[in-house]
């Protein structure tokens, strides 16, 4: 049984869905979701806008940080959060972050995913 006098979120669900195709830079898109129930009753969201663009989040508040480790051959990153001027209590970082590295075999001209995972704050 599920107590749903606590959970502020019990009315809510989540979905996810990944293209099957890359979006261009720029170009503005309009995507709809459209769901059926079990008993059959059809939903549908407004239309929303989405667009693909490359943007970096002046205001992250986290320190990163880099520690080799010469005994596995790797290097160790970490994100610290930093406490926000106005509380004093720490930032919650949150956001889409890709992991890459570019190597002196191209001439650090080729960038490689190595990682993307997403935090929530």
């Amino acid at each position: 049984m599920h107590n749903t006098y606590t959970d502020e979120n019990s009315w809510s669900s989540m979905d996810e869905y990944i293209l099957r195709r890359t979006l261009e830079d720029g170009i503005l898109y309009k995507v709809r979701y459209s769901v059926i129930t079990n008993n059959n009753l059809e939903l549908q969201t407004p239309r929303y806008s989405i667009m693909q663009a490359e943007s970096v989040d002046p205001t992250i508040t986290a320190k990163l940080h880099a520690t080799l480790d010469y005994e596995n051959a790797c290097v160790t990153i970490g994100m610290t959060g930093s406490n926000d001027p106005k509380t004093g209590k720490e930032a919650p970082t949150s956001g889409a972050f890709i992991l890459v590295r570019a190597s002196s075999d191209t001439g650090f001209n080729i960038w490689t995913v190595i990682h993307d995972f997403r935090l929530k704050g």
